[in-house]
């Protein structure tokens, strides 16, 4: 047994470690010091870098909110152009737009409003009221869009809240409220036959229910839909359709004089008026006919009338010139009691393909194109001349709208901007 013991013994002091020695002890604790000091650096190094960055954002979110921002900041704020993608907006003083149209006027701030990323593909038509903009909404597809189903948003312009959302099938064309409730007009993306609906009026009442009825085939629109004057009107290429505004059926069609474009809008004390040739007649939802209200002949210079808008006690429409083809403005009243009158007429700018009329928060513009590029141009509260000239560089299915003669709204590409100009 004492040999076994021995090498035991010998196998266990064999294995043993010594324990370190003081020196080894007082290293090892200044290398642990050491660490700890170098991370406390690095941690205040860190620290500072956030108050700095802090500072930046802050500052970048005072100069927001003095351009116009949201007050909630859940918004950034990009120039004229913005990152990747987004559009660039010039500004023109007037009407005069000469050269480049990167080089045209000055650069507006535009801002890019935080619709939720939920809601969809965002899209025209657009409809203001104030700083609350109802707008059409989808599935995306890639970068464009898909439907069915659609949607109905009203968002904040300078926050990008969502106050409510309607749901829908069809492609939204037109939106309007009145008569005590909102209306679209829709597409349907299928259709079987001759005989099955294509488009249809939508009635939505203040909870959000609404109704559906079909535009009558072979019946087109040929402009949007508008409610006013005791009716939904439907302009289409061969006439007018009216819905009626409670229930929101089909009632009948007024024919007029074959268009590829005409508009209906609301005048004076609240009748309805639609273009026909170069005539603007008066709607009564309980007549079959139109009588004339105004008339224009080509001795005053002017053609075909393509739109129409509510302007003081009468309205001013958008028409061909019959001599050069271009296009201009003709103001003209429907003073109950009074012959009607037109007053004069404006001539856009030359190279101005103009398309429509829009009116939004007091604010008048003639949508178009110019050498390529979507423009609106502004008119001053009379009519009697273009304010300023927007221009919208980089867009890709563009829609505009204005809540104040200095702010516009404006979608592209899916996306939602509001523009300070």
């Amino acid at each position: 047994m004492s040999e076994l013991d021995d090498r035991l013994t010998a196998a266990f002091r064999g294995a043993a470690r010594e324990p370190a020695g003081a020196g080894d002890v007082v290293s090892r604790v200044a290398a642990k010091r050491a660490h700890r000091r170098r991370v406390r650096q690095v941690r205040a190094g860190m620290l500072s870098v956030a108050v700095v960055v802090a500072v930046v954002a802050a500052s970048f979110a005072i100069v927001d909110a003095s351009g116009g921002g949201g007050s909630d900041g859940s918004h950034h704020q990009v120039a004229a152009g913005g990152p990747p993608g987004a559009p660039a907006v010039r500004v023109v003083d007037g009407d005069l737009v000469t050269g480049p149209l990167r080089d045209a006027g000055r650069a507006a701030t535009v801002t890019a409003v935080p619709v939720p990323a939920d809601e969809g593909y965002v899209r025209g038509p657009l409809l203001a009221t104030g700083d609350l903009v109802a707008a059409a909404a989808y599935n995306r597809d890639g970068d464009s869009f898909t439907f069915p189903p659609s949607a109905i948003l009203r968002f904040a312009a300078t926050t990008g809240r969502v106050a409510d959302r309607v749901d829908l099938q069809g492609e939204i064309e037109a939106l309007s409220d009145g008569e005590g409730a909102r209306f679209a007009q829709t597409r349907d993306k299928t259709v079987i036959g001759p005989q099955d609906p294509e488009f249809r009026v939508k009635r939505i009442a203040a909870g959000g229910d609404h109704v559906s009825n079909p535009i009558p085939p072979p019946n087109r629109p040929a402009g949007p839909l508008v409610a006013g004057g005791g009716a939904v009107w439907v302009p289409v290429t061969d006439g007018v359709l009216h819905f009626d505004a409670t229930a929101g059926d089909y009632r009948g069609k007024i024919a007029l004089a074959p268009a590829g474009h005409r508009g209906v809008a609301v005048l004076g004390k609240g009748a309805a008026y639609v273009t026909d040739g170069a005539t603007v007649r008066r709607l009564d939802p309980g007549a079959d006919s139109a009588p004339v209200a105004v008339t224009f002949s080509t001795t005053d210079g002017v053609g075909q009338l393509l739109d129409l808008a509510p302007l003081g006690a009468g309205g001013v429409a958008l028409a061909r010139e019959p001599r050069t083809g271009g296009s201009e403005l003709v103001r003209f009243s429907v003073l109950p009691g009074r012959p009607p009158t037109a007053a004069a007429t404006l001539a856009l700018p030359p190279g101005v393909d103009a398309t429509a009329l829009h009116v939004a928060n007091d604010v008048i513009w003639v949508e178009g194109t110019l050498d390529g590029a979507p423009v609106a141009l502004v008119l001053d509260p009379g009519a009697t001349r273009v304010e300023r000239t927007v221009v919208l560089l980089d867009t890709r299915d563009e829609s505009l709208t204005f809540t104040s003669r200095d702010t516009a709204v404006m979608t592209s590409a899916g996306a939602v901007y509001r523009i300070s100009l």
